[in-house]
């Protein structure tokens, strides 16, 4: 046994330098104690162990990069993968999501089995207002609990917000506790040119930069929107606000006057600039709060009244 373990540790290692491509090279790593990835003769499908799905070299390789995020969300109890159309799907708690980056791997594990946005208040019903909504995975989550009526949902991006409908659609019973807008919130209205990476969409920002963008966005003006959807309802609101760092824009906005009453709670991930101007604004309206530092530019607020 152990001089066959020590052969095939030593075929890993020459697959591992002889690596045609980079993903053949990561494959070899990831199988270096023990086989995990079998590889297609023809280098077009790949199988995981304990999948039984075959997935396309060319449109899941994605599945890789974060091979530690796979296995994890196929360890929980009651959820499983399916490949419908090329698209791969994570089916949990009734719900279809759409996986089509490395990166919907990391949000599906913090929203759905880490649950970061999960709301217990003894509202019979609240109101969402999801600001970044991205590819729609925590407005799904919001309108699956049952004391949540409407998600009203903002999504700057095009490409992203339609991904955003694709799960949407993937998960009907839902779709009309969502409301989706293809616009951003901010400190004021406009329309300006951004950077896009398709790959990590949850890091697109809409803030300039000083680069030179290619995608074009609009932002309307926080408050104005956000008393609209007040006035079309009594519920108490909550908002989820993950932008990337537009989230001081919003403030600037949102607390340009008294704060109105309806709004009970906010779930905020701030970016680079800190949480200390975010957190100054929340308790002069009233809100305890729990904040918590992630990194240098990036941490997490929870604050209700």
């Amino acid at each position: 046994m152990q001089r066959q373990g020590f052969l095939y540790r030593q075929r890993q290692k020459w697959n591992y330098h002889f690596a045609k491509n980079e993903f053949e090279k990561k494959v070899a790593e990831i199988n270096r104690h023990e086989l995990k990835i079998d590889l297609n003769t023809k280098g077009k499908i790949f199988n995981i162990q304990g999948a039984e799905l075959n997935f396309s070299i060319n449109k899941h390789a994605f599945l890789i990069d974060r091979f530690d995020l796979f296995i994890q969300l196929t360890g929980v109890e009651n959820t499983f993968f399916t490949i419908k159309k090329d698209v791969i799907i994570y089916h949990i708690d009734g719900l279809n999501l759409r996986v089509t980056t490395a990166e919907e791997l990391f949000i599906i594990k913090e929203i759905f089995i880490e649950k970061c946005y999960n709301i217990i208040v003894p509202e019979e019903e609240i109101i969402v207002i999801d600001i970044g909504m991205n590819v729609g995975f925590a407005s799904l989550f919001f309108a699956k609990l049952k004391n949540v009526k409407q998600v009203y949902s903002f999504e700057p991006f095009q490409a992203t917000f339609e991904d955003a409908l694709k799960n949407f659609n993937q998960n009907k019973d839902l779709r009309a506790k969502i409301n989706p807008s293809n616009y951003g919130l901010g400190k004021s209205e406009g329309e300006h040119f951004v950077n896009f990476k398709k790959d990590l969409k949850g890091q697109n920002r809409t803030i300039i930069t000083g680069q030179d963008g290619q995608i074009k966005v609009k932002i309307k003006a926080c408050r104005e929107t956000i008393e609209d959807i007040l006035s079309k309802h009594k519920e108490d609101v909550y908002l989820k606000i993950d932008t990337e760092g537009a989230e001081y824009d919003i403030f600037e906005s949102l607390f340009s006057s008294t704060l109105h009453s309806q709004i009970k709670g906010f779930f905020i991930e701030w970016h680079d600039l800190g949480p200390a101007s975010l957190e100054r604004q929340l308790v002069r309206e009233g809100f305890k709060m729990t904040s918590i530092v992630l990194g240098k530019n990036t941490g997490l607020i929870y604050a209700f009244r």
